[in-house]
């Protein structure tokens, strides 16, 4: 296919030679398509996770204000480590479990 972008009239005469086409193996073509399906789902993934890290981030700050900063500086990296553990991406909330119960007894000297 041919395309003039021209507005001039362009005369090809029969004999022009426009480009000459050698053979590709379907083996090149299935490789070049995989590395691109490759880097564009990897680049996808990359955007995703990014995404995520940054929701996760930005409630992480809303839900570890009540801590004082060097209770945030201990708590804040094991929660972002194991973000796959504590965060829901489907709803950027935190996950729970009702396996555990538990209670806290205070205990008040006198």
């Amino acid at each position: 296919m041919l395309t003039n972008f021209s507005h001039d009239e362009l005369i090809l005469h029969k004999a022009t030679v426009l480009g000459v086409a050698e053979g590709v193996s379907e083996t090149l073509v299935d490789t070049i398509t995989e590395e691109e399906t490759l880097n564009t789902e990897s680049c996808t993934r990359l955007r995703v996770k990014s995404k995520i890290e940054a929701l996760y981030k930005k409630l992480l700050a809303g839900n570890l204000d009540h801590l004082f900063h060097g209770e945030r500086q201990l708590i804040e990296p094991a929660l972002q480590k194991y973000a796959h553990l504590f965060h829901d991406e489907d709803t950027n909330d935190f996950k729970s479990t009702d396996v555990i119960e538990h209670k806290i007894i205070e205990i008040r000297h006198q």
